[in-house]
């Protein structure tokens, strides 16, 4: 039968459409009907694998990133001429070896040459006392990593490595745009036979070629176009319709803004029972082995990233066809196989998905990658591959590990994996006998080796637990070794030595003239300090106030702010800060929600020191401490006797997601977290640390009773009425030793230095409230130069700063670690299902321990959604669900990675992806000056 589509490639697109359709209607499928021969006298097109591979070389031209490479060692008597005359065969039998690659009119095209010699190299490495072997390893990667020239050719490389007179190592080396790992194989199993048909001086039988390469590529793009790409594409964009974002592996690095191709691999093998087994349950599911392994690699990621939508690469040979069985050329076509996965879902179900997915993916296998991406218009990066981050293959392991060739004998030579397209590339290999061999080949921009090993271990258990489990819900399946995920350490909830207020009082007994706080030109020493609280708090008792009550305090930036809390506390009471600049309604709802029975402020007669709320709503008893007159109020304080779980103080939430929340802190955790802090800042006597927080923030506390309890000086300043010029005079005039900074207000700062300028006085530098960019922390680091830098991060829940990260020389992630837990607290990183994570993971950040928050204010239910048993700690221990996403690094260093919502949340703003900053509940004069 004459084939009707023997002159297909000279007929216009409308025409081939019209063919097309006249054989549907006959019955005809043409993707069965035989490939049509085309001229060689012209430059042809490519195909569309091909054309994808000559625009990234034209992006990258040196890049090593698709070559493939093989290497044998041959053990015996080399016949060189036998060789040589091989290749040459094999390059006048392949025309895709006698190919190279242009452009015209801004069109790629492809020339097919009569002939294009390849000389083999060789390179003796067999000098006495040389490393043969070292050297021949370094060689491969040379070869293998040399650039090829697409427009001059050869685009094979042939060398030989003389290790001794009867070693050596044969190598091969082709750019992808001629050949894929098919191809590669059929070049060596016919090197094989055409080298040893020559040593015994006969030809060797190979099996003909019916067409050659460009053959295919000319019916492959006049076929797509006639209308399969359509019908393929359809299937396609359903499969993977709406944005996926990019897997959150467990990367190392961050890596350079354009990844290079450098890579690694590691080597495991899976015991022989595994693959059987699990060649049995694929085959009772109607599945193959390919799709379990990939099954369980999704599982894997899935574990890792928590994302449900799984996207992987996975290669198809796209060989369907019986005439480019045996052709050398680039074939090969990647499919982007995506599962929604969840944790309820068992191994079984999971396979299944897998199977639908991969039986469609066949159905619908010809769709050139690059069409689908065109098609799909991903968002593009430097950094990572379009559609996907990682890819699977699934191969046959080779039967024979040693061969006879000739007079020589063949074996394989192992290589390192020095260049990887992907961030992460599995390839599997399955031997007669069930075993299976694992390759994992990462980017080393990305990827320690470490992390890699630690993750096939993980695949490992993985597999075991769902071929021992399979009905099991992929939550339930254990898949980490002992000790990992972070196990939680024991406190004892006894060990309070004394709280905040005793241990202030005892550095009054130790030094009752040193000077305690400063506010301008004025001071109140230790003992003045004491003596005014101890006035206040019997003043207060006098009146009324009783153990337990809570007393709004709403003060300027005073030494009245430390004077009214410390007195409250030596009452028993607890206080809820205020700011003066929030609106009134605000400050009234915040007092009704305390519960609050008690207004501690000023009356002033200035505006900004003016009460916000007249009158006074309701039953609040109100005392203006500026008009009060104390000085014939007994000095002896009052013995109210307090207790960890006691109530410190309330601070209330920004409200930007509702409602605001008191936090209910109690003396216990605060008096553990504070001397925690202590311990590690290093703090001493006589120190000088600025106050700059708000205090109607939790880190305001922080920043006057760590200093107090250690002897130091507290130097309230006020940021809503100071420049950065009077920031930094402040700094040198007052001799300040310790700062603690919002880190935008700091790297400003750092701006304001000269080069020459320092700080010589800076024993320590924290930041916090907001992420801590590495940019903004190396300027901080290079321009402030602080002796000791801290990165301090904290929901209010979970009392001020629960993780603290001493800065290191260098930070490589895009923002600095927010650290380890300080006091007797545990950080967890779990998943959706609150199973723990390994080192590097993703997922949500958990603080659990005995220094939280008591809950919220009169709200139970909201209590129990944030504030959950902590199953890692034994009876009655809790943790709080922080919203915040965070990985643990194998180090133990935790790292911010953003809010669970998307939203990067910060005290005072937020930040929401793609929008500018938008303010939350902030003072006037805070909002004045960062948005004007």
């Amino acid at each position: 039968m004459q084939n009707p589509l023997a002159d297909f490639h000279k007929l216009s697109p409308d025409q081939r459409k019209a063919l097309i359709a006249l054989l549907k209607k006959r019955g005809i499928d043409i993707g069965r009907l035989p490939i049509a021969g085309v001229g060689r006298d012209r430059p042809l097109p490519l195909s569309y694998g091909q054309q994808r591979l000559w625009f990234l070389a034209q992006l990258e031209p040196d890049s090593s990133a698709y070559h493939i490479a093989d290497a044998v060692r041959l053990q015996g008597r080399l016949d060189a001429d036998a060789l040589q005359r091989s290749i040459a065969t094999l390059v006048e039998r392949h025309e895709s070896l006698r190919t190279t690659f242009g452009s015209a009119d801004g069109k790629a095209l492809q020339v097919v040459h009569d002939s294009l010699p390849v000389a083999v190299q060789w390179q003796d490495l067999s000098a006495p006392g040389g490393d043969s072997e070292a050297l021949a390893a370094a060689w491969v990667e040379s070869l293998e990593r040399r650039p090829f020239d697409l427009q001059t050719g050869p685009l094979l490389r042939v060398a030989v490595l003389k290790l001794a007179a009867d070693r050596h190592v044969l190598v091969w080396v082709l750019h992808h745009i001629v050949a894929d790992e098919w191809s590669l194989n059929i070049l060596m199993g016919e090197f094989a036979a055409l080298y040893s048909a020559y040593c015994r001086g006969s030809e060797a039988d190979l099996p003909g070629l019916s067409v050659g390469y460009a053959d295919f590529a000319v019916w492959q793009r006049h076929w797509l176009e006639a209308g399969e790409m359509q019908r393929q594409l359809a299937y396609w964009q359903a499969q993977l319709a709406g944005d996926t974002p990019q897997l959150e592996l467990p990367w190392d690095r961050t890596g350079p803004a354009q990844r290079s191709d450098a890579g690694a691999k590691l080597e495991i093998e899976l015991p022989a029972a595994s693959g059987q087994r699990l060649r049995v349950l694929c085959q009772s599911e109607g599945a193959t082995p390919f799709m379990g392994l990939l099954a369980v690699f999704k599982m894997l990621l899935y574990r890792y990233c928590g994302q449900a939508q799984i996207r992987v690469g996975v290669p198809v040979a796209n060989r369907n066809r019986r005439e480019i069985e045996h052709v050398v050329g680039f074939f090969v076509n990647t499919q982007v196989l995506q599962t929604e996965l969840s944790g309820a879902l068992s191994f079984r179900q999971i396979l299944a998905r897998v199977r639908e997915t991969a039986l469609g993916a066949q159905a619908h296998a010809d769709l050139p990658f690059d069409q689908l991406v065109e098609a799909l218009s991903p968002q593009r990066s430097l950094q990572r591959n379009p559609l996907f981050q990682v890819m699977y293959n699934h191969q046959a392991a080779p039967t024979e590990s040693v061969r006879a060739l000739g007079d020589l004998q063949w074996q394989a030579y192992a290589r390192a994996a020095h260049s990887s397209q992907f961030e992460l590339i599995l390839d599997s290999f399955e031997g007669a006998d069930g075993a299976i061999h694992l390759i994992w080949t990462y980017a080393t921009d990305v990827f320690a080796e470490a992390t890699i090993t630690r993750m096939a271990g993980h695949f490992c258990r993985l597999l075991d637990a769902a071929l021992s489990a399979p009905q099991t819900p992929l939550r339930d399946l254990p898949w980490l070794s002992a000790g990992e995920g972070g196990q939680a350490a024991e406190f004892d909830a006894a060990v309070v030595t004394a709280f905040v207020p005793e241990l202030i009082r005892r550095q009054a007994q130790i030094n009752p003239q040193a000077e305690a706080v400063r506010v301008g030109d004025s001071g109140l020493s230790y003992s003045e300090l004491l003596r005014r609280a101890d006035a206040l708090a019997a003043c207060l008792v006098a009146q009324g106030l009783k153990p337990g009550e809570v007393a709004g305090v709403c003060l300027p930036r005073s030494a009245d702010m430390l004077v009214a809390s410390l007195a409250l506390w030596q009452c028993g009471a607890a206080f809820v800060p205020l700011d003066p600049d929030y609106p009134a309604e605000r400050l009234q709802y915040m007092l009704e929600d305390a519960g609050a029975a008690w207004w501690i402020g000023w009356a002033g007669e200035a505006e900004d020191c003016a009460a916000p709320i007249a009158p006074l709503p309701g039953k609040l008893r109100g005392l203006f401490l500026d008009r009060l007159d104390l000085s014939g109020v007994a000095q002896q304080p009052p013995a109210a006797a307090l207790h960890p779980e006691s109530l410190a103080y309330l601070i209330y939430t920004s409200g930007s997601s509702g409602q605001p929340k008191g936090v209910a802190v109690a003396h216990g955790a605060l008096a553990r977290h504070c001397a925690a802090m202590a311990e590690l800042y290093g703090l001493h006597a006589g120190e000088r640390c600025l106050h700059f927080a708000s205090f109607s923030f939790d880190a305001a506390i922080e920043q006057w009773a760590v200093p107090l309890l250690c002897g130091a000086t507290v130097i309230i300043g006020d940021p809503a009425r100071w420049s950065l010029e009077q920031t930094l005079q402040t700094l040198h005039e007052q001799g300040i030793s310790r700062i603690d900074l919002p880190p935008a207000y700091l790297a400003e700062l750092a701006r304001k230095l000269e080069p020459e300028q320092t700080l010589p006085a800076l024993l320590g530098c924290t930041v916090g409230g907001e992420a801590l960019p590495r940019e903004q922390l190396a300027l901080i680091q290079s321009r402030v130069r602080p002796k000791r830098m801290f990165n301090a991060y904290g929901p209010t829940e979970c009392v001020i700063s629960p993780l603290v990260w001493q800065a290191e020389a260098a930070c490589d992630s895009l923002y600095a670690p927010i650290g380890r837990c300080v006091g007797a607290r545990n950080a967890y990183i779990l998943d959706a299902d609150l199973n723990p994570l390994p080192s590097g993971a993703a997922g949500e950040l958990y603080i659990g321990g005995l220094d939280l928050a008591q809950g919220y204010r009169h709200r139970p239910g909201a209590s129990a959604e944030r504030f959950l048993p902590d199953p890692f700690a034994g009876p009655g221990a809790r943790m709080y669900r922080s919203g915040d996403r965070a990985r643990r690094r194998g180090d133990g260093v935790i790292e911010f990675l953003g809010r669970a919502d998307g939203q990067l949340k910060l005290r005072g703003y937020r930040i929401e992806p793609g929008k500018s900053k938008t303010p939350c509940w902030l003072s006037r004069a805070w909002r004045k000056r960062r948005y004007g």
